[in-house]
């Protein structure tokens, strides 16, 4: 709650500052607003290393229990986070035909859910099973706050082409769960 007070004071003080020298315009030729969202990507390395590390390790558990003799398999693929939505709203404040600047503010969520199976069984004793099943759930929402320059360059009567440059603030959470549930040589399941 409280950083939506600063964003919105942070707002209201640019847009105040800037008022009192545009007041002769008209409010629609001073002030737009920006929409822009798409499917982007972001580099989370740290858990993607993590969850790279797992898979090799699970491929290699498994390919020591087949080595051994066991039956052994593995069902599904541990997840990468690096595809997502992103979204950005931006209020631009029209200094001159050709230049403007900005304040935006977004949310960009990354989210991967997974469930991978290992069996493993001996064949001289079929009672005797080991089944792990592993469900990793992990989310990285970031929340960009953006503030910007723009210089429009017109092109024809109704296309501009701009530049583009500014600074930014990028705050954002994680969460992430991995329970891990071991049942093996008919006992209780465990869960750690």
């Amino acid at each position: 709650m409280k950083r939506e007070r600063v964003i919105c004071v942070l707002v209201t003080i640019f847009l105040v500052s800037f008022t009192g020298q545009l007041h002769s315009k008209s409010f629609l030729e001073i002030f737009s607003l920006k929409l822009s969202g798409g499917c982007g990507t972001m580099a989370v390395g740290d858990l993607n290393t993590y969850y790279d590390s797992r898979q090799n390790f699970f491929d290699k558990y498994i390919s020591y229990g087949q080595e051994e003799g066991l039956i052994a398999n593995r069902t599904g693929d541990v997840p990468h986070l690096d595809k997502g939505p992103d979204m950005l709203a931006e209020i631009m404040v029209h200094l001159t035909k050709n230049f403007a600047l900005s304040i935006g503010y977004g949310r960009m969520n990354r989210k991967a859910e997974s469930e991978v199976i290992l069996f493993f069984q001996d064949p001289d004793y079929p009672e005797y099973t080991d089944l792990s099943t592993w469900k990793p759930k992990a989310e990285i929402v970031v929340y960009p706050l953006l503030f910007s320059a723009y210089y429009f360059l017109p092109v024809m009567k109704k296309l501009d082409i701009y530049f583009h440059a500014g600074l930014g603030v990028y705050y954002g959470t994680q969460s992430w769960e991995g329970p891990m549930l071991f049942e093996g040589g008919g006992g209780p399941a465990q869960s750690f």
